[in-house]
């Protein structure tokens, strides 16, 4: 059992994890790092273990809601990450980037019982943290989270409002 497990904290989210089989934790950023949500207890599940999700600098009610959208992807079996690729259909018209990351390499405090996936949002041209000329603002997803591989970028149109 992990210290966070036998934490105080552990114990008022206890109850989530047992309904839903996770809670989502956000972070708030500063001045020396981004905010951040992330998943806790999907890696654990009795019945069915899956991946742990994060994402990075964006809204707290983005990032939760398209949590706990891949997370019902997840249950569902129409998200399935295995490596770097993209997940469609969750952030408008255009594609999300799924990123693993090496939780225990990391600059943020993440779950480190399973895999965990960052989930990373193009900016308005389609690009990445990773591509050249990606809008800065979108580019600060990925720090302090330890990359470990990148999917090639494909074409898709970024949804218009």
């Amino acid at each position: 059992m992990s210290d966070f497990e036998n934490s105080p904290y552990y114990e008022r989210v206890r109850p989530l994890i047992e309904r839903d089989g996770y809670f989502i934790q956000h972070v708030f950023g500063d001045n020396t790092s981004i905010g951040y949500s992330y998943t806790y207890g999907l890696s654990k599940g009795a019945d069915k273990r899956y991946p742990e999700l994060a994402m990075g600098d964006m809204n707290p009610e983005a990032m939760n809601d398209i949590l706990r959208s891949a997370v019902n992807d997840l249950k569902t079996g129409n998200f399935q990450p295995e490596g770097p690729g993209f997940y469609d259909g969750v952030f408008g018209d255009c594609d999300v980037a799924v990123v693993p990351v090496k939780p225990e390499d990391s600059e943020l405090l993440l779950p480190v019982e399973g895999p965990v996936y960052l989930l990373v949002i193009p900016d308005e041209e389609n690009r990445f943290p990773w591509n050249e000329g990606c809008d800065p603002q979108f580019a600060r997803q990925t720090e302090g989270f330890a990359v470990m591989g990148v999917p090639q970028t494909r074409s898709s149109d970024f949804p218009t409002p």
